[in-house]
């Protein structure tokens, strides 16, 4: 008997539809797997502004950072609209696979956190602009 999943909350409903097909279609079959989001592999989920992040704790023995930012309802291309992970794989992985499948499964399950700002970046002198000194 199939799950059911859990009613749309305004959060969800907000982005643009996403589906356990879709994610299949963005991955390879050796990385479309559901053993780490059935085994509850993703822990700590948060949802800020339009993007999921989460740690997934992989064979190793620190987890890694996974990230996901969601496209807008409304919106063209595709969707996730980018994603990210620590793993030495990287791209559109199994823990990114094991994200997104948590979303789908249950949105409620992500917290609501403020988006990160950015940090200013310091920027240095050029060398013009210490050969004219």
């Amino acid at each position: 008997m199939a799950r059911k999943r859990p009613a749309a909350t305004a959060t969800d409903a907000s982005f643009a539809p996403l589906t356990e097909r879709d994610v299949g279609a963005r991955t390879d079959s050796g990385s479309f797997s559901r053993i780490y989001f059935r085994q509850g592999h993703i822990q700590d989920t948060a949802l800020r502004g339009t993007t999921l992040q989460a740690l997934c704790h992989g064979s190793g023995i620190v987890p890694y950072h996974v990230s996901a930012t969601l496209a807008l309802r409304g919106e063209e291309g595709e969707n996730p609209r980018a994603f990210a992970c620590t793993c030495p794989r990287g791209g559109f992985c199994k823990h990114v696979v094991a994200l997104l499948l948590t979303w789908l499964d249950d949105p409620a399950r992500f917290v609501t956190r403020p988006p990160r700002r950015r940090r200013p970046t310091r920027r240095w002198p050029s060398i013009a602009s210490w050969r004219s000194r």
